[in-house]
């Protein structure tokens, strides 16, 4: 657990650097994809992978390339997969992979270039790509409690599978349970004040959290549940993802021909983060996240106790769960605004890496203000009454709020 430091500095530095070029070459050698089927390839923007969007042949898919830390833990990888397939099969709107057709293997060894200009065989992944938008600028009250349903429906089908996997066991600096090596790290928050605020946090994680953490629910985790990541349907392709009988290239994906209507519908994708930890980390970091959403950077506390109130509708929290939640909360945004602040300083060009900074500072502002911190634990012990109503929730957060004012 020493190596966290290590880890973060080789992830960065270990991000594949792929170009259009080089993407077309995995297509066409590991899913043999002619070149002439292709009708729109993207870069996408991601924090330790190299993402592409991909069109061709009338179906659309999108291309992974794994960092080298990752792709050194291959059960990582598969533990991934099996979070999807579990989730898919239960009726979950999310990403299923295509098997290579060069190996019939989930995952492909392509030798790719290195941000630090070293080279190595990294995992590749290439799934169906999820319709719709991405909840990055439509969030709203309902959505924000409609997404927490969507993560509460995940863990009643983690709990009922007692879903596991040895690649959810695993060091993560953005796990939770590690939030006091954060430590390691907040030299690189140049801010003094802002750099004693979240030295602050992580000293009641240590104080109030470690010291109770036996009592928490450990399960399987999504551990980034994001506006980025929420996907509001359009229009879904048929859930019969199989590969069977697919001879050639452009044939790739084409049993995917029917169409449900589900306007509205919530989706989830990318797995990146998953590890096993406490079960109230999922709906801590969602909160959070909500926090910082469109809706959430005008209405923070709001946000986050939507997302809260949709969750324990579908999965109900322990007593001590949700005494720590707001901490919990408040302890991911610790985490996205310092290993932001760390991996710029690795990547200085990858204005991605500061997407969230901004709105997760004022965030983390609110939630760490003394004078609303009985108001904001009553806050989520309102949202976390599966009896209280979204509108009851919200007239606490906007008393709440103005108080900030």
């Amino acid at each position: 657990r020493n190596c966290n430091m290590s880890d973060e500095r080789t992830r960065k530095g270990q991000k594949p650097v792929v170009t259009l070029a080089e993407a077309l070459g995995v297509l066409e050698t590991c899913w043999g994809f002619d070149r002439g089927a292709f009708t729109e390839i993207k870069l996408l923007e991601s924090y330790d992978d190299c993402n592409f969007f991909v069109e061709a042949g009338g179906c659309r898919y999108l291309l992974k390339c794994y960092n080298g830390v990752d792709s050194d833990n291959p059960s990582i990888i598969e533990g991934q997969t099996a979070m999807m397939d579990l989730l898919s099969r239960n009726g979950v709107q999310t990403s299923r992979t295509i098997k290579c057709t060069q190996t019939g293997e989930d995952i492909a060894w392509p030798k790719l270039t290195m941000f630090d200009k070293s080279t190595k065989r990294c995992a590749a992944r290439l799934c169906f790509w999820v319709d719709g938008k991405s909840l990055v600028g439509r969030a709203t009250p309902s959505i924000l409690v409609d997404a927490g349903a969507l993560l509460g429906k995940v863990h009643q089908i983690f709990d009922a599978q007692a879903f596991d996997h040895p690649g959810l066991h695993r060091y993560h600096q953005w796990d939770q349970t590690n939030t006091g090596d954060l430590t390691a790290f907040t030299s690189s928050v140049l801010n003094e004040q802002r750099r004693r605020l979240v030295e602050g946090v992580i000293d009641r994680f240590k104080r109030e959290v470690l010291s109770v953490q036996d009592g928490l629910r450990r399960s399987a985790l999504q551990a980034d549940f994001n506006d980025a990541n929420i996907v509001v349907m359009e229009s879904v392709r048929c859930a019969r993802f199989s590969n069977e009988g697919v001879v050639g290239v452009t044939c790739v994906g084409c049993c995917l021909t029917q169409y449900l209507a589900l306007q509205g519908a919530l989706g989830v994708i990318d797995y990146g983060d998953v590890v096993n930890g406490w079960l109230v980390s999922d709906v801590a970091i969602a909160a959070a996240y909500a926090s910082v959403s469109s809706y959430g950077q005008a209405h923070p506390l709001a946000a986050a106790a939507l997302m809260v109130h949709g969750f324990a509708r579908e999965f109900p929290l322990t007593e001590l769960e949700k005494q720590l939640l707001p901490l919990l909360a408040t302890c991911r945004l610790v985490t996205s605004v310092v290993i932001g602040a760390f991996s710029y300083q690795q990547q200085p060009d990858c204005a991605y890496l500061l997407l969230h900074a901004q709105p997760a500072w004022a965030s983390l502002e609110a939630f760490t203000a003394d004078h609303i911190q009985d108001d904001l634990r009553e806050l989520f012990l309102l949202a976390c009454n599966p009896s209280s109503t979204t509108d009851a929730v919200l007239e606490m957060a906007t008393k709440a709020q103005a108080k900030l004012v």
